[in-house]
């Protein structure tokens, strides 16, 4: 099931992209820096039930999620 959201600019996101080997769940530039420092935040207030991955390590489990995904 997908919902209908607009990315950070304003324009309708076409799910399609993830058929087409053009899907992005890896935050990259300004937005990986705004996601590290919220993603810190809910590790230091204890957000998680569980261990977690640091960032990078988080953030290698999406690379690797992304590149299998594209390449279908």
């Amino acid at each position: 099931m997908f919902f209908r959201e607009k990315d950070r600019e304003g324009n309708w996101i076409d799910y399609r992209d993830a058929l087409e080997g053009s899907l992005r769940i890896v935050p990259e530039n300004e937005i990986r820096s705004i996601v590290a420092k919220d993603y810190s935040a809910m590790v230091k207030e204890k957000l998680f039930n569980s261990d977690v991955p640091t960032f990078d390590e988080l953030m290698n489990r999406l690379s690797d999620i992304q590149k299998r995904a594209n390449s279908v």
